[in-house]
């Protein structure tokens, strides 16, 4: 089992996506070798995995290309830590995840690419600056606008604590791998980009961010942390 991830500046993985397959395996205490893979390396990327993004996890003959179908292989390798749980499906989580991926990345592109290999920062600009239809210069005009929608977002998201102490109900779940690894990526991009949490949303980050940053923010080549 290999599993391949984006590869950023100093040695870190610096993708939301990534960082929720990390957390995922650190939850059901397993472990395998990882391959940092660039914006550049995609060619060789697509030959060994079948896949142009990151993550990607390949196990013998079977290839999985996406966060999602990653976490439901692991949850069937070992099923006696489950981490896509059914409320995932009730939760909404894919909507979610659409809206508070793009106003985080709305607020911290024009950051966020000092975190890339110098190689990858043209393509991350050009990709970025044709996904929101503005330029990083419109972008950074733009950020208090921005801003107050992701705050908009983050006070939405909030009220789904109300079902227990963590998104997912009872324990942690995929849907708190999703929105824990945006608010990292918020946080690692540019840390006074950060909204302002809800009180609850605020002590289940904190808890959250002490158990899972050093997880998700574990340099290539050093041992994985627990």
């Amino acid at each position: 089992m290999i599993l391949y991830e984006r590869l950023g500046a100093d040695n870190l993985c610096p993708s939301p996506i990534g960082y929720r397959v990390r957390i995922a395996l650190a939850l059901k205490g397993m472990d395998c070798p990882r391959v940092p893979m660039r914006f550049a390396d995609v060619d060789r990327l697509a030959a060994e995995t079948g896949s142009r993004t990151c993550p990607a996890m390949v196990d013998g003959d079977d290839r999985f290309t996406d966060s999602a179908s990653i976490v439901r292989h692991l949850d069937a390798l070992q099923e006696t830590r489950p981490v896509f749980v059914d409320e995932d499906k009730q939760f909404g989580l894919a909507a979610i995840e659409q809206e508070l991926g793009s106003r985080a990345g709305k607020v911290i592109a024009p950051w966020f690419i000092d975190r890339l290999c110098p190689e990858d920062r043209d393509y991350f600009r050009s990709s970025r600056e044709d996904r929101y239809q503005m330029t990083f210069a419109e972008l950074v005009a733009h950020r208090s606008a921005t801003e107050l929608d992701l705050a908009f977002t983050v006070g939405r998201i909030a009220t789904r604590l109300e079902r227990g102490p963590f998104f997912s109900g009872d324990a942690p779940g995929f849907a708190d791998t999703v929105i824990y690894g945006y608010l990292l990526w918020i946080d690692f991009a540019d840390p006074s980009a950060m909204p302002e949490l809800p009180p609850d949303m605020a002590a289940w980050f904190e808890a959250r961010d002490l158990a899972w940053r050093h997880i998700c923010l574990t340099p290539f080549g050093d041992p994985p942390r627990r």
